[in-house]
């Protein structure tokens, strides 16, 4: 806490219908700030700033404003740039700038990085990153996203069906393991890795399919072969490519009881979430 040009950066990442936008709202309202100040004995608010995501993507406006977009894609190829990927389904590129993972006099960096280069940036950043997850049901980021209004009900599956996929990726990424032993408790990662071995639904699978050929050569149809040890196996064998890495410091499974009226100002939420964000601070 003493280097101000090294803030912690406070990943949140999670699914579409999981509450990204509000988690970040939640840290940067002012009595939050202060709340987590005073815990910390600072004598003072928090400095929030964001950090930046760069994209060879197109600007969309107002929903930019953890991007920067539009960046060139020869860009890209610089040293400067952490945990490049390309993403399947739009062709874009992104990355974060070394200099935008920096900031005078900030505490704290908000920042929304992705499962295809978690493991990239937490290598570079070390215990200056803390990343919370958030995940839920399937039903619950169903009812989430269709209350909405604003998607097209098959959009609204697809972005679910990929949810579940993040979900199981992001829990065996985050899973206190054993020494070493493939022991997985979370009990919803193996609840929606089993509607997927139970499914014909070549989307659900396929989405499955994708993540696990991406973290472990694992493949989500041939697992539908196995029994229910499945889901352990492949938390093994991808903590066991990736070295162990604890990639997630936490995961966050959200049900109804984290709903509130006014989530900046009260309720299950938001107490979570500035209780993870001064455990993040605590340690860097």
């Amino acid at each position: 806490m003493t280097n101000v040009k090294e803030p912690l950066v406070l990943g949140f990442m999670g699914p579409p219908g999981t509450g990204k936008t509000v988690a970040m709202e939640i840290v940067e309202h002012e009595t939050n700030r202060k709340a987590v100040g005073d815990t910390l004995g600072l004598g003072r608010l928090l400095n929030v700033g964001v950090a930046r995501k760069s994209t060879s993507r197109p600007s969309r406006g107002a929903d930019d404003r953890l991007k920067e977009s539009g960046v060139d894609e020869a860009e890209f190829d610089k040293p400067e740039m952490i945990g490049v990927y390309t993403l399947s389904n739009n062709g874009a590129k992104y990355a974060y700038r070394e200099s935008a993972l920096k900031a005078e006099g900030v505490d704290v960096l908000i920042a929304e990085p992705s499962l295809h280069h978690i493991e990239a940036v937490k290598l570079h950043l070390g215990g200056r990153l803390f990343t919370i997850f958030l995940a839920a049901s399937r039903e619950y980021r169903l009812a989430r996203l269709s209350g909405r209004g604003t998607e097209d009900p098959v959009e609204v599956r697809k972005r679910v069906l990929e949810g579940d996929a993040q979900i199981i990726i992001a829990s065996m990424l985050g899973a206190e393991m054993s020494q070493g032993a493939d022991v997985l408790t979370d009990s919803l990662m193996v609840e929606l890795f089993t509607k997927i071995q139970d499914s014909d639904d070549d989307l659900a699978v396929g989405h499955l399919s994708q993540y696990l050929a991406e973290y472990a050569g694992g493949d989500a149809e041939a697992a539908k072969k196995y029994g229910d040890s499945t889901a352990k196996l492949f938390a093994h064998d991808i903590r066991h490519v990736h070295g162990g890495q604890k990639a997630i410091e936490h995961v966050i499974t959200l049900d109804d009881s984290y709903l509130s009226k006014d989530p900046k100002n009260e309720g299950k939420y938001r107490e979570e979430i500035l209780a993870q964000l001064a455990r993040g601070l605590k340690g860097a």
